[in-house]
């Protein structure tokens, strides 16, 4: 049974739902509910891929399941909705940077200028 579950604590992070199946990819936000977020794509327990939408996920879920090339390559899925579009694709980055996931063409980036660099003296 697909469980989604909403935020009361933080304001980044209004809905989620962790590990559902492939075919209840209907339970995310769409359009009408700002429908903005990072989706990861599992195949078992491992991440497979790291998507992010500024629209609707629930249409890129159904994309991945049903008509690209990842179609085959995964069975569960997770999402947490982020209304704030301005933060999505950072949040992508970092889990791109986190997981080397391989349905995903490129590892996320950040900005350079808010790079931080440590020298060590020898």
């Amino acid at each position: 049974m697909a469980t989604v579950k909403t935020s009361d604590k933080g304001r980044l992070v209004k809905k989620w739902a962790l590990h559902q199946p492939k075919d209840s990819y209907s339970i995310a936000p769409g359009r009408d509910h700002q429908g903005s977020g990072i989706y990861i794509l599992y195949n078992g327990d491992e991440v497979y891929y790291v998507g992010l939408s500024k629209r609707s996920i629930k249409a890129r879920l159904g994309d991945h399941a049903k008509q690209d090339s990842h179609k085959n390559e995964w069975d569960n899925f997770s999402f947490y909705q982020i209304p704030q579009k301005q933060y999505v694709k950072d949040i992508e980055s970092i889990l791109l940077g986190t997981y080397k996931t391989k349905g995903n063409k490129v590892a996320g980036r950040l900005k350079r200028s808010n790079k931080v660099v440590v020298h060590v003296e020898p």
